[in-house]
């Protein structure tokens, strides 16, 4: 007496391959938006990070105003020696790990202007839209 036999199916070599591109399709598309949000993360933390750094730098330079020049030179020694700054090393790099460069302190009237460069972060910028308002 022989049993029947139910029909078995199979996944054709087309169907596999169709499956597998579409799977390629759509981790491209999460990893691209990973990858943009990374980067979103990074400017935050490095706008963030400069915001605090001026900060620092104009409380030091309230306290002693004629040594503007030597805060300027040696402002990565201030912004460790803060109480502000809880994680100094931090502070002193951008969310790329570079460190800022170009720091600027000018007085214009009662104004007080820091400046702190970071390449990455400008690049950043120029290619996305504008999200940060800088002081």
């Amino acid at each position: 007496m022989q049993a029947s036999r139910g029909r078995k199916s199979f996944m054709t070599l087309i169907e596999l391959m169709i499956v597998m591109f579409l799977i390629t399709i759509i981790a491209g598309v999460v990893s691209y938006k990973v990858k943009d949000s990374m980067d979103y993360g990074k400017a935050f933390k490095t706008h963030q990070g400069m915001q605090q750094v001026k900060t620092i730098l104009e409380m030091a330079v309230t306290k002693k105003t004629s040594k503007m020049s030597e805060i300027e030179a040696n402002w990565e020694n201030y912004v460790r020696r803060s109480p502000l700054a809880g994680n100094a090393q931090a502070l002193i790099i951008d969310g790329w790990g570079e460190k800022y460069s170009d720091v600027s302190i000018k007085k214009e009237g009662n104004r007080l202007i820091i400046k702190l460069h970071s390449e990455s972060y400008k690049e950043y910028l120029e290619t996305h839209s504008v999200l940060f308002e800088d002081n």
